[in-house]
């Protein structure tokens, strides 16, 4: 009997070992997404400080063969005339779906701006300024 419940206690600790595991592994690939959104985010601003409007060629290839790219971020990275907005607002929205990814990852609830409660804008307090006398 002691030897079932002690098998039974190492199996449940197994199983639990396991789903840590899992839970990490989700959670490191969450990060690696969001590295490399980041990363071509950096590309188009670098882009953008060059006072280009076009990502370059080389960029776009890296974004419509990526894993983490989904399908709208490679359709604006296809477009062609590779434009920089596009291709940033479509980053955006992609690193977006990564955060409610993470969320549900942690368990955390999911906000969006349709949940949006003016009484939770009034609850932000603005700063005093102090008044200094000289």
């Amino acid at each position: 009997m002691a030897a079932t419940i002690h098998c039974l206690v190492n199996e449940a600790a197994d199983l639990a070992t396991k789903r840590v595991l899992t839970n990490q592994q989700r959670l490191d690939g969450v990060r690696s997404d969001l590295a490399q959104l980041d990363e071509w985010l950096r590309v188009c601003e670098e882009t953008r400080m060059l006072n280009e409007e076009v990502l370059p060629k080389q960029s776009c290839l890296q974004i419509v063969t990526s894993e983490v790219a989904p399908d709208y971020l490679k359709a604006a990275a296809e477009r062609e005339d590779r434009d920089i907005t596009a291709v940033q607002d479509s980053i955006f929205d992609a690193e977006g779906e990564v955060m409610k990814r993470l969320n549900t990852l942690v368990g955390q609830p999911l906000w969006t701006d349709d949940e949006a409660d003016k009484e939770d804008c009034a609850t932000i307090k603005q700063p005093t300024l102090a008044v200094v006398e000289s």
